[in-house]
């Protein structure tokens, strides 16, 4: 009888395990036809703490996603950025508080992300694998779990 129900919760849990062990990587993208070239973590970072970044003389400037109160943003802003995203709230607050900053422009999809994306060749986002289009976009930073 133990054997069964160990086989049973192996059974059980090896989905689980499965999806745990693959987390899809995080790009940080721009437009296809963006001049803009690979970002380091430290500039990414900076992005979205609300330090102005330059590279080639171009403002870079970040889109924030709204619908990805999901778990790739909190993966995002966890592991490249450094912050929950509490943490994320609370620091854009001061920072407007004190009249230092701003936070990124926020948009509530993907299709309205690519839509800036688009229009300013200085933007950039972060997407996952399923969302990446090689057709629209290009990768300037990646992000996975091995890092």
């Amino acid at each position: 009888m133990k054997k069964n129900q160990t086989l049973r919760r192996i059974v059980f849990l090896v989905p689980f395990v499965a999806f745990a062990s693959h987390a899809e990587a995080i790009y940080m993208v721009t437009a296809k036809t963006s001049q803009l070239q690979e970002l380091s973590t430290s500039q990414i970072k900076d992005i979205y703490l609300g330090v102005p970044v330059f590279q080639s003389g171009v403002h870079v400037k970040a889109i924030d996603r709204k619908e990805r109160e999901s778990r790739l943003r909190e993966r995002f802003f966890k592991n490249v950025v450094g912050l929950n995203l509490t943490q994320m709230r609370s620091l854009w607050s001061q920072l407007i508080f004190t009249g230092r900053g701003y936070p990124p422009p926020v948009v509530d999809s993907l299709d309205e992300a690519v839509k800036m994306l688009m229009k300013g060749n200085e933007f950039t986002t972060f997407v996952s694998d399923s969302e990446f289009d090689p057709n629209k976009m290009k990768t300037v930073f990646q992000w996975t779990d091995s890092k």
